[in-house]
């Protein structure tokens, strides 16, 4: 019988301890490659960055622990044709449960103010599976299938990502990609009519200069 693992059993300390690195973020974090998910467990709080986002605080769980260990699966940073930046994880699971768990932050907001908008989840596989990804800003997306799932949320600079995939007995994946996107911060009306007024008072001064 399998040992079911759910997102539940992320501890309210290790959620709390996650969120607060997200917030946080680290400028200085090497550019992610492709290499094993043991190495990017390693990485801890510093992370890497893909595109303007650190990801970091990587974790790996699989059950039954004897099955597709870290070391055996290989995580590929990945740049979609529409700008969305994000991560392919490749092993070979069937009838197990798999957790992945990371933090998403925009790396410099003060120096190119971004929010993350929205995330994208596609699996590459066959049977019985399903894979539940839960986002820090409540979203759930589910799937079921190999078609890409995508749910929007609220504008925000961090996001924490617990993801649950289940492989029942004919369940069999091979590719779980995870993909995000942010836009560039718009002004509000209040700001841009600061600025305006800026402009001109520096306009008025250079005239009566002359």
């Amino acid at each position: 019988m399998m040992i079911r693992i759910t997102l539940k059993s992320v501890t309210a300390g290790a959620v709390l301890s996650l969120a607060t690195a997200a917030a946080s973020g680290v400028a200085n974090a090497g550019v992610c490659i492709q290499d094993t998910m043991t190495n990017y467990v390693a990485l801890g709080v510093a992370g890497c960055t893909n595109g303007d986002m650190t990801f970091a605080n990587f974790t790996y769980g699989v059950t039954p622990l004897a099955s597709v260990s870290a070391a055996n699966v290989t995580v590929t940073p990945v740049t979609t044709v529409s700008g969305e930046v994000g991560f392919i994880f490749q092993g070979s699971w069937k009838t197990q449960d798999v957790l992945i768990n990371f933090t998403i932050a925009e790396t410099s907001p003060a120096k190119d103010p971004a929010r993350l908008t929205n995330a994208t989840l596609q699996l590459l596989g066959t049977g019985d599976f399903e894979d539940m990804e839960g986002l820090s800003t409540g979203q759930m997306l589910d799937a079921k299938d190999i078609a890409p799932h995508t749910v929007d949320f609220a504008p925000a600079t961090s996001l924490q990502v617990r993801d649950d995939l289940e492989l029942n007995s004919t369940g069999n994946v091979s590719q779980i990609e995870k993909t995000f996107s942010d836009v560039p911060d718009v002004p509000e009306p209040g700001s841009l009519a600061i600025l305006a007024i800026g402009l001109l008072g520096l306009g008025a001064v250079r005239r009566a200069r002359k």
